[in-house]
């Protein structure tokens, strides 16, 4: 497993390690599938310990870090945006992402559940 980042205290940890921290962090459990008929993302996100956030994400973006492309999910705020969601993609699937332009998002605490579109903006250069 590739180790792409650093802990404060120096330990490697890998692409998996961010995204499970990073949900830690933010209080959630997420889930991305690639769908293919027609060819789109759905993002759930489970908030086992927490009601859902007032504030629904508001953007979707796909940015390429030095050929590892990452689907980015943000809330907009007064200054700009807020960084909610991060996960890895399959560098194979950079060509069909190119097609998708929405995200469909499920978010679900206890009993509650809320599902939307969210624009999908692509940044591979």
């Amino acid at each position: 497993m590739e180790r792409v980042a650093r802990t404060s205290s120096g330990s490697a940890v890998s692409l998996t390690d961010c995204e499970r921290l990073q949900a830690q962090r933010l209080g959630f459990e997420s889930n991305l599938a690639v769908l293919d008929e027609p060819p789109r993302f759905e993002v759930t996100l489970s908030y086992p310990h927490a009601a859902l956030p007032d504030t629904k994400l508001g953007l979707f973006l796909v940015v390429n870090d030095d050929g590892y492309p990452f689907l980015l999910g943000c809330a907009r705020t007064s200054w700009g945006m807020d960084v909610r969601y991060n996960s890895y993609i399959n560098p194979l699937l950079e060509r069909d992402l190119r097609n998708i332009a929405a995200v469909d998002v499920v978010e679900l605490a206890g009993t509650e559940k809320r599902t939307y579109k969210v624009p999908l903006l692509h940044c591979f250069e």
